[in-house]
């Protein structure tokens, strides 16, 4: 019932936050063409400092609405992918377990052997890279960056596959969560937004880092 009810509310502030945005985006475009058939009718309006100081404030606040509805709206859809991702990695390690669990009869007294198809599927490292991938897709990652194995290739920020090798874990992690530590050559500082250290909890960043550094530089 509690689950139920959260998805319940999360949808609510989801299509609250949507309509705010369409509102005050609205009220602007209706702002705008307003004064802009006010200005053909009449070539001295404003014809008042009060007027122009009432049409600026209007629109100011429409513009700051607009803005922050976009942020909110762009907020809930990106709760939405996580918790969407942490749904679909329970449901696969549900799945892993069942496996293992209907398997065990078979190995029961034998010590899985390094290499082996088992021993791969419950490595550590691997379901790592595998989480760490799905978490750069699915956070949109590749509309930014280039990366091969990943398909993407972004070219807002660096291309990945030129700028990891060689990096450290602790150097990858930081470029993340503080981007503006050391900005690559080339590109603007600021652009890449320094939010990831909240939205990422310490295990997806984990995860994440993991793939970038055992994937980027194979072409």
């Amino acid at each position: 019932m509690d689950g139920v009810l959260h998805l319940a509310s999360s949808g609510d502030k989801g299509f609250f936050d949507a309509a705010f945005l369409y509102i005050a985006g609205g009220a602007l475009v209706v702002m705008a063409l307003t004064v802009a058939f006010l200005g053909m009718r009449n070539k001295d309006f404003p014809s008042s400092r009060a007027q122009l100081r009432a049409v600026s404030g209007i629109a100011v606040v429409l513009v700051v609405c607009t803005v922050a509805g976009a942020v909110l709206s762009a907020r809930y859809e990106q709760a939405e992918r996580r918790a969407e991702n942490e749904e679909a990695a329970k449901e696969a390690g549900a799945e892993e377990a069942a496996n293992q669990a209907a398997e065990a009869p078979l190995t029961e007294g034998e010590a899985a052997e390094p290499g082996t198809a088992t021993g791969e599927a419950s490595s550590p490292q691997g379901s790592a890279a595998a989480d760490g991938k799905a978490l750069f897709v699915d956070s949109g990652c590749g509309d930014c960056h280039t990366l091969a194995d990943a398909g993407t290739s972004g070219q807002i920020g660096p291309a990945l596959d030129d700028v990891l090798p060689g990096m450290s874990a602790e150097m990858i992690s930081t470029s993340i969560v503080d981007p503006g530590a050391d900005v690559a050559q080339g590109f603007p500082d600021g652009v890449m937004p320094a939010v990831y250290g909240d939205q990422f909890t310490e295990d997806e960043l984990n995860a994440l880092v993991a793939y970038l550094g055992d994937v980027a530089g194979q072409k």
